[in-house]
């Protein structure tokens, strides 16, 4: 039987070698200082990975998809526009719904969206984004005199970006005043 203690030094063990092989996957500049950060991001939150990550039975490199998400302006505006599967295409695992639903997942769980939020949001909490991601996108009208309906696009998008900024500058002014 394991001790709790035996379990902690497996567990981070596990963790070093997730990173050691997310480390080797590219020569990118900066993805040494991305693994540094993100296994902050997991020792703080106690995320924790059996093995590395993987989709469709292939390596999720979390450095690429931490880095696409950012060329497409972050989280909120990838699911407000519901472009999971454009995101999991490009990475290599097909545009299906499901590949897609994982894909976004996994941001969220392994971290990815508290380091967007921490590192590139300004310290903004990512239940804030979620909240914001999980607003209705559309709206049904009906037509005068007609049965048929249509369905009309509310300028969600704009008005949850708006809603970011917000959020971010007051975590910013909050941050000044507390120091």
């Amino acid at each position: 039987m394991t001790t709790s203690i035996e379990r902690d030094k497996i567990n981070h063990q596990l963790i070093l070698e997730i990173f050691d092989r997310l480390l080797k996957f590219g020569t990118e500049p900066d993805r040494r200082l991305f693994c540094q950060r993100l296994q902050t991001i997991w020792h703080e939150q106690g995320i924790f990975c059996q093995s590395y990550p993987t989709i469709t039975n292939q390596i999720l490199d979390l450095y690429k998809l931490h880095h696409l998400v950012q060329e497409k302006q972050g989280y909120l505006e990838i699911t407000t526009n519901r472009g999971w599967k454009e995101i999991s295409n490009i990475l290599g695992f097909g545009d299906s719904g499901s590949a897609a639903y994982s894909v976004k997942r996994n941001y969220v769980r392994l971290g990815l969206l508290a380091y967007e939020c921490q590192y590139d949001r300004a310290g903004l909490d990512p239940r804030s984004v979620i909240e914001l991601s999980e607003m209705p996108h559309t709206v049904k009208k009906r037509k005068r005199g007609n049965n048929a309906s249509t369905t009309t696009t509310r300028a969600i998008v704009k008005t949850n970006k708006q809603q970011l900024q917000m959020l971010s500058m007051q975590h910013e002014h909050d941050n000044i005043k507390n120091h």
